[in-house]
């Protein structure tokens, strides 16, 4: 090995020696630690608000069911006016047969029973 790496090693050697720290060292140290504490931060968590989602989630919930009970009663409304349509069918129909059935009676036609 040459001289420089030899000087080199023994410097590095006496300089890693341990040595004893000078006295009340620690006690400088922690005053020092508690001189500078601050009071811890306070990180304010914002929670999630589920305030508006709720809202607007039961807003879009009421406008479904409002649609569909309206369209519920538009369409039983509707089959009640055909029902009703129907029924004064049946009756033309069955007044007219009956002034048939009357007139060919009168003529003196026998009805044929197919």
């Amino acid at each position: 090995m040459s001289d420089f790496g030899r000087d080199c090693e023994l410097e590095l050697e006496r300089d890693m020696k341990r040595f004893a720290a000078p006295e009340r060292f620690a006690d400088g140290v922690m005053a020092r630690i508690a001189a500078s504490r601050r009071p811890p931060v306070q990180v304010e968590r914002r929670r999630f608000q589920w305030g508006w989602p709720v809202f607007a989630m039961a807003m879009i919930l009421l406008a479904v069911a409002v649609t569909t009970v309206v369209d519920h009663q538009r369409e039983r409304r509707r089959a009640e006016a055909a029902e009703a349509r129907f029924e004064a069918a049946m009756q033309i129909t069955s007044r007219t047969l009956a002034r048939v059935d009357y007139k060919v009676s009168r003529v003196g036609i026998k009805p044929s029973n197919n």
